[in-house]
């Protein structure tokens, strides 16, 4: 009972107490932020930092995503199809809108975004099609080899793009000091 209670209080707080108060911070220093100041730089920057000046808010957007994802696989338990539905509607409209802004400083991970959204909303798809009697034990079985073969892609290009950054920034700290 009481780790329901406490599942209760931590869901609130993020899907709907965190989003408002950091919406509220950045509304209210919107001009420090697009600016980039220093003091504003220092105590927000690791939310701002991988994001374009004009798309600060980005983070907020992230965490609304989420929120919104979940609150959508809770309510819509009834029927699975119907919740794998608006996740799928969700997740295209995220990505639409994802492919729109380019919220990312740097391609290589406004691509990478848009790839794992789309991992996501096939592994929706999936969850159809998964439940459902009109596919034979054939073809689920192709569709998870693709799911996990896309999974893995995502995994390593993130992984691997992470090492490529590391060994970026310290060849770059050698040669500068040395």
């Amino acid at each position: 009972r009481v780790l329901v209670v406490l599942c209760v209080i931590a869901t609130v707080c993020y899907t709907l107490a965190l989003p408002i108060t950091l919406g509220t911070v950045f509304y209210r220093r919107k001009d420090e932020a697009m600016r980039g100041e220093i003091t504003y730089m220092r105590r927000y920057g690791f939310l701002l930092k991988p994001y374009k000046n004009e798309t600060y808010y980005w983070e907020i957007v992230n965490i609304s995503r989420k929120a919104l994802l979940s609150i959508t696989v809770k309510l819509s338990t009834h029927n699975p199809i119907v919740c794998a539905s608006y996740g799928m509607t969700i997740l295209f409209l995220i990505i639409a809108h994802q492919a729109k802004m380019r919220p990312y400083k740097y391609e290589k991970h406004n691509n990478c975004a848009i790839t794992v959204l789309s991992t996501s909303l096939l592994n929706f798809f999936s969850s159809i099609v998964f439940i459902s009697d009109l596919p034979s034990l054939w073809q689920k079985q192709v569709l998870i080899w693709i799911n996990v073969a896309l999974i893995l892609f995502c995994f390593c290009w993130a992984f691997f793009g992470a090492l490529t950054d590391l060994y970026n920034f310290v060849r770059y700290f050698w040669f500068t000091f040395n």
